[in-house]
């Protein structure tokens, strides 16, 4: 189940465009995920651990059911950290986005951000996290009257 997020620093604005399929707006909202995903490497081995999460978020614009046409979205790592509990032990970490989507959420009528975000610390006692993630989700819809 999808873990929701909170949203810092957000910016959006809109565009008029012509589109071949009758869209005529374009919007751009940029912000960071405020995430929590942290994991240590408990094992004996030191061979490392491996921790997964998708989180979500509702962003701009609002829309009614039929004017969402389509979104893109593009997510980069904006805060991680990492702990080495013993410097003497090659370790190290890694930390992955695995999916950023954006679609129309029915229930809210705003767009629906869902990133897919990995953590892999390993060496014994090192740990690992990702605390927030910068985004951009670009939608195109078809806004009559304004």
């Amino acid at each position: 189940m999808p873990v929701q997020a909170n949203i810092s620093n957000k910016q959006s604005f809109e565009v008029i465009i012509q589109d071949v399929d009758g869209a005529n707006r374009m919007i751009v909202c940029t912000g960071k995920l405020n995430v929590f995903l942290n994991a240590t490497d408990n094992t004996a081995s030191g061979n490392g651990v491996t921790k997964k999460e998708t989180f979500t978020a509702l962003i701009d614009p609002q829309l009614e059911a039929g004017q969402f046409k389509r979104a893109l979205a593009m997510a980069s790592l904006a805060g991680i950290n990492y702990f080495d509990n013993d410097p003497t032990q090659r370790d190290g970490a890694r930390w992955e986005i695995e999916d950023a989507q954006a679609d129309f959420d029915d229930e809210s009528g705003q767009v629906e951000l869902r990133v897919s975000l990995m953590v892999n610390p390993r060496g014994i006692g090192s740990s690992a996290g990702i605390q927030s993630i910068s985004f951009q989700v670009t939608t195109i819809a078809s806004v009559q009257g304004q």
